[in-house]
């Protein structure tokens, strides 16, 4: 595996040029992801969301607070690589949790729809916390 520097914050439209057709990927193979390109793109310009560029790639973030305990949660909302292959969820699953508690936060959380996503996350120390069970009401075909 190649060496690769930890990711730091950057202006994402400095990014955008790359970083948009990954957010692109993302939704185009997760089509239940209701955000568009450029939500995340002033989320990150309003200070809501940071962006973190490293040689390989980027990840979004996002900070969470639980309405029932106040709790902070450090949201990983979207990632991309710039080379698919690379382990980049576990080289940074440590750089990750330290940003988490800087920024008082009790847990680190991602979403995926994407089966083999899940299983490498378990795979490398991650736990599945929920699953989130639905029904199309704007289908008249399942009534």
């Amino acid at each position: 595996m190649e060496e690769v520097s930890y990711p730091v914050i950057e202006d994402i439209r400095a990014h955008w040029h790359w970083i948009r057709p990954e957010i692109e990927y993302i939704l185009a193979s997760s089509p239940q992801f209701t955000y568009l390109p450029e939500d995340v793109y002033s989320a990150c310009k309003a200070n809501i969301a940071q962006c973190f560029v490293h040689e390989g790639g980027f990840v979004i973030t996002q900070i969470d607070i639980d309405r029932f305990t106040g709790e902070k949660s450090l949201i990983l909302w979207a990632a991309g690589a710039r080379k698919r292959g690379n382990d980049y969820s576990g080289m940074f699953t440590e750089f990750f949790k330290q940003v988490a508690k800087s920024n008082d936060c009790v847990k680190v959380q991602t979403s995926t729809a994407v089966p083999e996503v899940g299983d490498h996350l378990l795979g490398i120390g991650w736990k599945l916390d929920q699953i989130i069970y639905t029904q199309d009401l704007t289908n008249t075909e399942e009534f």
